[in-house]
């Protein structure tokens, strides 16, 4: 059986899926360090295509805005922004 790592939501829940960074969209909401962070700027390629920069905040506060960088064969806990 496989450890989670703490920044897992429980895998039942349906709302959440694992993506690679590359398929990140403004709007998404990322589960990162246990807390949801909001995709705010476009998804970036770095280092020939092996890592990904993002542009990130907590949802509704521009004053957390900040980046982050991960490699771009790593999973990423998303809920997707709903399409209205």
């Amino acid at each position: 059986m496989t450890a989670r790592r703490a920044s897992d939501p429980p895998p039942e829940d349906p709302a959440w899926e694992r993506v690679l960074p590359m398929q990140l969209r403004a709007g998404d909401l990322v589960l990162d360090r246990g807390e949801e962070w909001e995709i705010v700027g476009h998804v970036e390629s770095m280092r020939s295509g092996k890592a990904v920069r993002v542009s990130m905040q907590r949802p509704g506060r521009p004053e957390t805005h900040r980046q982050e960088i991960w490699p771009a064969h790593e999973g990423v806990r998303v809920r997707r922004a709903s399409s209205t």
